[in-house]
């Protein structure tokens, strides 16, 4: 999991929890995100996706947040 900084200095925080995984903004409580394809995945209570990218030795390094209006 890890921290993935915003231009505007906001930290998206990806965490494990209850075998699910979880992402919390700067100054948000913590939602649950589900995979919808591999390093694709969305939240249920917002239209919105989360895309990584994996670095050579296969973590993830880039984040692409989407949102769906």
């Amino acid at each position: 999991m890890g921290d993935f900084q915003f231009d505007s200095g906001d930290v998206l925080s990806i965490t494990r929890r209850d075998g699910g995984l979880m992402a919390q903004l700067t100054g948000q409580s913590a939602i649950e995100i589900y995979p919808e394809t591999e390093g694709v995945f969305f939240y249920r209570i917002v239209q919105a996706q989360l895309s990584f990218s994996r670095n050579e030795r296969g973590d993830a390094a880039v984040l692409q947040p989407q949102r769906a209006w």
